[in-house]
């Protein structure tokens, strides 16, 4: 018995430590939906946790609107639905409760003591509800975490001492916990005011000296305990650029799961600074200036394509490994894309940029719905319930351009994650560079073609060169076939409006099951749910990947194509049953000419739904095999590697060089192995956690049983 309660002891410490541990490596091929808690979801009576419930929400009032995580709950099918296979929360921990010239903290950014929860998003329950929800849903957490400053009020005055004789709720009590005096930032791009000043004025957010042994201590300590306790998969590092990159790495060690800090910098040349030996990842701000330049017309005189891709090139020689990168269109931070361009198709081909090129591309809240409101930061926190003039939708709608494009472009992401290395491709550009209205790219076994051109175009045609494709190509955003020039080229039209096309090869169209009327594609004819029984999944020896067969009936036929999206969104095949099987008896209406994307026919939700998904031995127990990652050959994409010499550092607009990397210098290259297809993100009877853990968990039980003689 004294045997047997050590090692009860023993597994419970492993347990506890191990299993809930997110890497980068299984965050590579996520994507992410940012929420703003008190702004994404209107509590019921029931869940709300103030009194009344605001049903109109003003956002330039800077008022609390009630959303809170019981309320989030409710929504994150919503979220599925469109094939985030991540959320970002906004900050948890406690913050100032008071009214400020700013108004008041909704966002969650002016904490005054990490260690507590913020009672206005709800209790310690209520937490661990939603990220338990989240991950039966195959859905990872990512908290938004502030260490770099304390907040107080009222504004701040000449010393630490000062504040801290005012505001007893300060976090740290001690004077050598922070950056003294206190100061504001008036240069952010001067070393060490960024680092030891303050941001605001009238709300004082009081620079923590995260260098301190002592703080060190408190936070790595909280940390390790708090990402324990609520199974938290990863952290967003609030103003990264403004604590030294050693004490961030020291921090996400303690946590034991994937950083992604925020360095607000175009510059990919800075961002490195952070990204080498530091922190896992960080937000491509480069790569949004190239967006914006692109796609936003008062970003730029002109509208100008080159600037992407001149953003990308300098982001891919810069940074040793971008598959991890958090690509973004859109954030809280920034005003929102149809404040600026309500043209809905403009936005489309900002999307499927976003969504192709290598990363983990992250959609802020209320995008997918056009939400028109919001030319400064402080006013595109917009509740998504809201109907105030200007504000957009209300009652989360899933016709729109923007949603529809997601969810498509996602489905497809699926299917190549879990066919090919695409989580490890990078995209490269295929078409003459110069062009300021459009580009073709590459990205593994997928071209994708982007213009600017909006949706009044009705002219333009463009030979994208070097596919890779024989035969046939089809648009998955239209399910509409192409033919390919001997020399491999594929010719597009921008007559009907300039809308962008994501193309796969016939083959793979037809494996990945989108486009069900395709000659050869996958069966999708759904029998009465109740007769399904199991779904098994065996790993190939010879690509070490999850095979993923049809569905059979108790007879042993054959019922419906097992979709390959496992990883991005669908955890079970009560995920995938209703939303992606087609009847294979009527057609499937494509109206590709006004832009819209193409829908399986859906089929009715009556009856119980497959009841279970079960892997097979070969998968629960044996690792598929990891693919290193290195430079591939011409015309099959580009993997996780530097370009063979240094880009043009460009400023926004596309314009001459201003910076360079050394003459000659080599490429910078990633020598780390890729996800391989984690079991976990591929087994739909498993939450969304690292089965490689599992495994070896179970592994340490055999050994420790034998080593104490049980």
């Amino acid at each position: 018995m004294k045997n047997f309660n050590a090692l009860v002891g023993l597994l419970a410490c492993l347990a506890t430590t191990s299993v809930n541990a997110a890497t980068k490596e299984q965050w590579r091929g996520r994507s992410m939906y940012q929420i703003v808690t008190d702004r994404f979801a209107q509590p019921t009576p029931e869940q709300a946790l103030t009194e009344g419930l605001v049903a109109n929400c003003d956002p330039k009032g800077a008022t609390w609107c009630g959303g809170n995580w019981r309320s989030i709950i409710d929504k994150l099918d919503y979220i599925k639905d469109m094939g985030f296979s991540a959320i970002w929360i906004s900050p948890v921990n406690q913050n100032i409760d008071v009214t400020t010239p700013y108004g008041s903290a909704i966002h969650g950014y002016w904490v005054n003591d990490v260690t507590k929860l913020n009672p206005r998003f709800g209790t310690s329950n209520d937490l661990k509800s939603l990220i338990q929800a989240a991950h039966d849903r195959g859905i990872y957490v990512m908290v938004d975490i502030v260490i770099n400053h304390i907040a107080t009020m009222p504004r701040g005055k000449g010393t630490v001492k000062e504040m801290l004789d005012q505001d007893p709720l300060m976090m740290y009590r001690d004077e050598g916990s922070y950056h003294n005096p206190y100061c504001r930032i008036r240069d952010y791009g001067k070393l060490p005011e960024y680092r030891v000043c303050t941001i605001l004025t009238e709300v004082a957010l009081v620079d923590v000296d995260t260098d301190s042994p002592s703080v060190q201590s408190t936070l790595n300590s909280w940390i390790k305990g708090f990402v324990q306790e609520y199974a938290i998969d990863g952290l967003r590092l609030d103003a990264a650029k403004h604590m030294e990159p050693q004490s961030q790495k020291d921090f996400c060690q303690a946590a034991g799961v994937m950083c992604m800090g925020e360095v607000y910098s175009n510059a990919a040349q800075d961002q490195k600074k952070y990204t080498d030996g530091f922190i896992d990842s960080i937000h491509s701000y480069p790569l949004y200036e190239g967006f914006k330049h692109a796609f936003i017309p008062d970003s730029t005189p002109t509208l100008n394509m080159q600037s992407f891709l001149n953003k990308l090139d300098e982001q891919q020689y810069w940074i040793k490994d971008t598959t991890v990168l958090g690509t973004f269109f859109g954030n809280h931070d920034n005003p929102r894309w149809y404040a600026k361009n309500q043209d809905a198709v403009i936005g489309q081909n900002a999307f499927v940029s976003a969504l192709m090129v290598e990363g983990i591309p992250t959609v802020y809240y209320g995008d997918e719905q056009e939400l028109a409101y919001g030319l400064v930061s402080c006013d595109n926190r917009q509740a998504l319930w809201s109907t105030i003039g200007g504000v957009g939708s209300s009652n989360y709608p899933t016709d729109k351009l923007a949603y529809q494009t997601i969810k498509r472009v996602h489905q497809v992401r699926g299917y190549l994650s879990t066919s090919s290395d695409f989580d490890t491709q990078l995209a490269k550009p295929i078409t003459p560079k110069g062009s300021k209205t459009e580009a073709g790219l590459k990205r593994g076994k997928a071209v994708f073609v982007v213009t600017n051109r909006g949706s009044g175009s009705t002219e333009g045609t463009l030979k994208v060169p070097s596919t890779g494709f024989n035969g046939t190509a089809v648009d998955m955003l239209t399910c509409t076939s192409f033919q390919v020039a001997a020399d491999g080229s594929v010719e597009v039209s921008f007559a009907n409006g300039g809308k962008p096309f994501v193309f796969l090869s016939i083959e793979d169209a037809a494996a990945s099951g989108i486009c069900p009327d395709l000659p050869g594609a996958a069966s999708t004819t759904v029998a009465p749910s109740s007769a399904v029984s199991t779904i098994s999944l065996t790993t190939s020896a010879e690509t070490g990947k999850t095979v993923m067969p049809a569905a059979t009936t108790s007879a042993g036929e054959i019922v419906e194509a097992m979709p390959s999206s496992i990883k991005h969104g669908a955890s079970s095949a009560d995920d995938i049953t209703q939303d992606q099987a087609t009847p294979t008896d009527g057609p499937v209406s494509i109206t590709a000419s006004d832009g819209a994307i193409a829908q399986p026919t859906q089929v009715s939700g009556e009856g119980e739904q497959p009841s279970s998904v079960v892997g097979t031995s070969e998968t629960s127990a044996t690792a598929p095999e990891a693919t290193q990652v290195a430079a591939s050959s011409s015309g099959s994409g580009s993997t996780a590697s530097g370009n063979e010499a240094p880009p043009q550092a460009t400023g926004a607009d596309g314009s001459a060089p201003q910076a360079t990397g050394p003459t000659g210098a080599a490429p910078s290259q990633i020598d780390s192995q890729p996800d391989a297809k984690d079991p976990a993100t591929t087994s739909v009877g498993n939450s969304a956690h690292s089965t490689g853990v599992q495994v070896s968990f179970l592994g340490t039980m055999v050994i420790m049983i034998a080593y104490l003689g049980l």
